[in-house]
């Protein structure tokens, strides 16, 4: 069998028969966590790919994140992790701009600013293992 896709959905039903989903296999990949980078270690590496304008941009709303996310794996955060960012972001916005409107407050974590953020132009977010 040299399907990957086809592979990989027999990899799950069999996980599925033992009682695991793909949670369980992430976790169970990450021996010693050093496979998945922490949101600090994230940011640090994708920094460099965006140009100086762009970084400068965004370094701000990194700092947020590191400073809420920065010891979690990325596997660990969740769509409400980055919503507690874009809060802090438009919390910190308003508290320097009182007249002005926090326009990530509508947008999703998924594709809103914290989704710019934190993913390379070109890239998007991985899509998190349902929850159980």
């Amino acid at each position: 069998m040299t399907d990957r896709p086809l592979r990989a959905r027999l990899l799950l039903e069999e996980a599925h028969a033992l009682g695991l989903d793909l949670a369980d296999l992430i976790a169970a990949d990450i021996v010693g966590g050093a496979r998945i980078p922490t949101v600090r270690a994230y940011v640090e590496a994708i920094a460099a790919t965006f140009t100086p304008g762009t970084a400068a941009t965004y370094r701000p709303y990194w700092r947020l994140a590191v400073e809420r996310l920065g010891d979690r794996r990325l596997v660990e955060v969740t769509i409400e992790d980055l919503a507690v960012v874009v809060d802090a972001a438009a919390a910190r916005a308003q508290r320097r701009r009182p007249d002005s409107t926090p326009r990530g407050k509508a947008a999703s974590p998924r594709s809103g600013p914290c989704s710019a953020v934190l993913w390379p132009p070109g890239s998007s977010p991985p899509t998190p293992p349902p929850r159980s």
